[in-house]
């Protein structure tokens, strides 16, 4: 992973790679030649141990700063754990990620630009990359990761949830334990290993505690035939009851079950499928827009374009003028682009 960063007040940069990158707390690397209170001081550690890559990071801030990275290769799971001040990641494609001091999260990384805002302070966090094999291990036991794992790709850039978890003690210890080991050859590989694996439990455990619920391989294969049901059936209305008896899966595991496996309540995985075909058929095919508003489950075509409009700031019939590119996406729902462009004056 080669990543540069660059103080955006006076635009000089540098850029590290690992080898560059000092094995002890005590080497300073000031990033931009411009003096106080303009030059962050990183002081970094790296640990690395086949198939993960730990990295302490200790700065120190005079002033407010914007500091830009580059990520050249995507990075499928990257665990933050914030141990002292308060992150702002501005991630590739524009996804913002909030990491108070003592929380962490597993972030996908995608290729391009990013930025960290950060106030004057000092700030202390570990990131710990993983291959996305290490990753694949633990999805079984938890379906939402398996999901996270799927999207992720050069394009995406997000979280593992939406709420960060919380560093606990147990946890924080771990953490230490790794920064501190003093094992050398095979005996620190495996005891950086089996610390790793530790943390790892405790913060994938914690991040899905309030959501998760026991799923069966059964459970599992209704809750997908459930997905596929409601895609290929957009222009019904399936109530909560109705879909439980049909499919052979109890409410409340249906509800928490689908939340779980597929990172949305059935509500939201609905609205954002009809609203997704609505956008395909608006620039794919002659359809009148009342037409349309009945494929995708909208009998009152005032509901339809008051929901489209909500969703996406526009009427259907102003989408339906502009030029858009539609891209499939394999094993996703359509991903739209749209491109507002002018329409050529006539000769």
């Amino acid at each position: 992973m080669r990543i540069a960063l660059t103080v955006l007040e006076k635009q000089d940069s540098r850029v590290f790679t690992p080898e560059a990158i000092p094995g002890t707390q005590d080497s300073t690397i000031t990033v931009g030649s411009c003096p106080p209170p303009f030059s962050p001081a990183i002081h970094s550690e790296m640990i690395e141990i086949p198939g993960i890559r730990v990295l302490f990071n200790n700065l120190v801030i005079q002033a407010p700063q914007v500091l830009e990275y580059a990520i050249e290769t995507p990075c499928f799971g990257v665990a933050c754990f914030s141990l002292k001040g308060h992150l702002l990641f501005l991630l590739p494609r524009g996804k913002r990620v909030n990491m108070p001091a003592m929380t962490f999260n597993i972030l996908s990384l995608s290729t391009g630009k990013g930025k960290m805002i950060l106030r004057a302070g000092v700030y202390q966090f570990c990131l710990i990359q993983f291959t996305s094999p290490y990753l694949q291990s633990f999805a079984e036991q938890y379906p939402l990761l398996e999901t996270f794992l799927s999207k992720c790709g050069s394009m995406h850039a997000g979280v593992l949830t939406k709420h960060n978890g919380r560093l606990v003690p147990s946890m924080l210890r771990a953490v230490m334990a790794v920064r501190g080991c003093k094992f050398t050859g095979i005996t620190r590989e495996q005891y950086l290993q089996a610390k790793i694996n530790e943390l790892m439990i405790m913060s994938l455990y914690d991040l899905f505690a309030n959501t998760k619920i026991p799923l069966s391989v059964q459970d599992v294969q209704i809750l997908q035939s459930t997905r596929k049901l409601l895609l290929n059936n957009l222009h019904n209305h399936y109530s909560i009851p109705v879909l439980s008896k049909k499919v052979g899966m109890n409410d409340f595991k249906l509800k928490k079950g689908f939340r779980q496996l597929f990172g949305d309540s059935i509500y939201n995985f609905l609205l954002h499928a009809r609203m997704e075909k609505a956008k395909y058929m608006l620039v794919s095919t002659d359809e009148p827009i009342k037409s349309i508003a009945k494929a995708t489950g909208y009998g009152n075509l005032s509901n339809f374009i008051a929901v489209f409009k909500k969703k996406l700031g526009v009427s259907p019939a102003l989408y339906k003028s502009k030029r858009i590119i539609v891209l499939e996406v394999q094993k996703t729902l359509p991903i739209t682009i749209l491109i507002f462009n002018n329409k050529k004056k006539k000769e």
